[in-house]
């Protein structure tokens, strides 16, 4: 997280307002195990957090509403769901246990203009 928050007040020295979207690197702080897939029948979003007890995901293609968009966890301990999204950019975050997360496994973050990041995702 310290290293999130670093490079972020770095873009801010550089100019960045809350108007502009920033992507910058990622740095992985939960262990996840894949980058959002994309079928034709929507996109699959998983995460591995096996000691979570609720996970959900929260973004623009829900309002950002964090209990609208439940998970279901398997056997492994992965977090997964599928959402039918149409064309176009989404940014989101998992929420595990009440925590508010980036995806750690998606290489492209968005400043959110309130001293945080959320995954983006541009569905084809």
């Amino acid at each position: 997280m310290r290293k999130i928050s670093l490079i972020i007040i770095f873009f801010l020295s550089l100019g960045c307002d809350s108007k502009q979207s920033v992507l910058i690197p990622h740095t992985t702080y939960v262990k996840g195990k894949n980058f959002p897939v994309f079928t034709d029948k929507g996109v699959f979003f998983k995460i591995y957090v096996p000691e979570a007890t609720l996970v959900t995901i929260a973004g623009t293609f829900n309002g950002w509403n964090e209990i609208a968009t439940e998970m279901k966890k398997d056997d492994s301990g992965i977090w997964y769901i599928k959402l039918p999204l149409k064309k176009g950019k989404y940014s989101y975050n998992y929420v595990v246990d009440g925590y508010w997360i980036p995806d750690p496994d998606n290489p492209y973050l968005e400043y959110d203009g309130n001293e945080g990041v959320s995954s983006v995702i541009v569905v084809p």
